[in-house]
Parts: structure tokens; C-alpha cells; sequence
């Protein structure tokens, strides 16, 4: 994967951002057709490997036998009041594969509040 278009390398100050010494994620970057992504799994670990007081707050907002609204917040400290970043997802039973829906919620909510807390945002595409 040709990971220099994307803004992890386009700026020295991207790069830095959460930076955890013999870690590169740029090596788990995976080829999509929506460009490069990073895996939760990977964005988790990077987060345990910066932060390891941190946490990763899961909230049931609603759980039904038909959707699941979960939010998760991310605070770099387990005595952190506040969160430095949260997203709410929702999947609905009848249009998630294997009806997982309340684990895919979940993964949606855990995988977007670390991108937004900058385990992963700075792997969208630079500007040409």
C-alpha cells in the first residue's frame, strides 16, 4: 500500500499526534476501496499502548429485539470527568449480517470515538 498520499505523512505534526515510541500503525494499514483503514483491533491496541489508564466507556442507550443505539466514550485517564471523545451508532437486527447487531453497534460506536480522539483520522487521503 502506497501509504504517502495520506495525511499521516503529509505533515510531521500529524504523525506525532499520540505517538507511542516502536509503534508505527502505518504498518497496519489495510487497502480498501474507500481508501486506507485501520482495524479496530489495531486502533484499540494503539490506544492501550498511549493511554494505558485510559478507557473506553460503552453505554446501552436502547436495546431492543430490533436495534441497538450504543454509545462509547474515550478518556485518556480512568479519573477523566469528561471524555475527549464520544460517538452513538445504531444497527438494526434485520439489516446487519449474522444479526450481530449489538456487537456492530458497538464496534461502530468503540471504532469512530477513537478515530475522533486520533487513533486513525489522520489516515484519510491528503489533498493532491
Amino acid at each position: 500500500m502506497n501509504e504517502n498520499n495520506t495525511m499521516y505523512n503529509a505533515a510531521p505534526v500529524i504523525s506525532e499526534l499520540n505517538k507511542v515510541k516502536g509503534f508505527d500503525p502505518v504498518r497496519f494499514l489495510r487497502r480498501t476501496k474507500d481508501g486506507p483503514k485501520l482495524d479496530l483491533s489495531i486502533k484499540k491496541l494503539w490506544f492501550r499502548l498511549r493511554y494505558p489508564n485510559g478507557k473506553i466507556k460503552l453505554s446501552a442507550l436502547k436495546i431492543s429485539d430490533q436495534i441497538a443505539i450504543i454509545e462509547a466514550k474515550v478518556y485518556f485517564d480512568k479519573d477523566d470527568k469528561e471524555p475527549v471523545s464520544s460517538f452513538t451508532s445504531q444497527r438494526y437486527s434485520q439489516t446487519t449480517p449474522g444479526g450481530l447487531y449489538i456487537e456492530a453497534a458497538q464496534h461502530s460506536a468503540i471504532d469512530e470515538a477513537l478515530s475522533s480522539a486520533g487513533f486513525g483520522i489522520q489516515f484519510i487521503p491528503a489533498a493532491q
